[in-house]
């Protein structure tokens, strides 16, 4: 895929998918100790303890392992970052990386959650009869990022019900929360 400030086409958009799938399941690990700097898939890490976030907090390197374990090793001239510009340099690369590939699924997941919303609200405007003039201004004050929840007239779901205290009717996007008048949500 090449670099591209236009917006994802369906298919980009697929193969970001395929690879977030493929990435899921296998985290990665960055080792920074003593200069030397490298990337491990967790899986071959072994004696691994976890805190109770579900972090790393020690591990060993396997006594042996399979090329594809080894993401990469880099030499670096200092041990501590900080010392070195470069150093840091390569060192936050790869932590952006590592990093990168990790949230990989929760972003794919968001942008398809993003796309079924605006279907839905697409939906909404084209079947609903919205009085002259509301049905742009409900539009701009939702795409100008309102906190609203977006539900269906008969949801009886966990995050509304159908007399949802502090939710007045808003014809595009469900029901809006009432704001009074010092400011906080009721």
């Amino acid at each position: 895929m090449t670099h591209t400030t236009q917006p994802l086409t369906q298919q980009q958009l697929g193969d970001i998918a395929a690879i977030a799938t493929r990435v899921a399941d296998d985290p990665f690990y960055v080792s920074d100790c003593e200069g030397s700097l490298q990337v491990w898939r967790e899986k071959a890490l072994t004696h691994v303890r976890r805190d109770e976030s579900g972090e790393i907090e020690m591990y060993s390197f396997p006594s042996t392992y399979k090329v594809t374990d080894q993401i990469v090793e880099l030499d670096l001239s200092t041990w501590d970052p900080g010392e070195d510009e470069i150093d840091d340099k390569q060192r936050q690369d790869i932590h952006d990386l590592v990093e990168a590939r990790a949230v990989l699924p929760a972003l794919v997941a968001e942008v398809r959650r993003l796309q079924r919303q605006r279907k839905y609200l697409i939906a909404q405007l084209a079947k609903r009869d919205a009085e002259p003039g509301r049905g742009d201004t409900a539009l701009r004050e939702f795409l100008a990022g309102e906190e609203t929840h977006v539900v269906a007239d008969d949801s009886d779901g966990p995050e509304h019900v159908d007399d949802c205290p502090g939710c007045e009717a808003f014809t595009l996007t469900g029901h809006r929360a009432v704001v009074a008048g010092d400011g906080q949500q009721q």
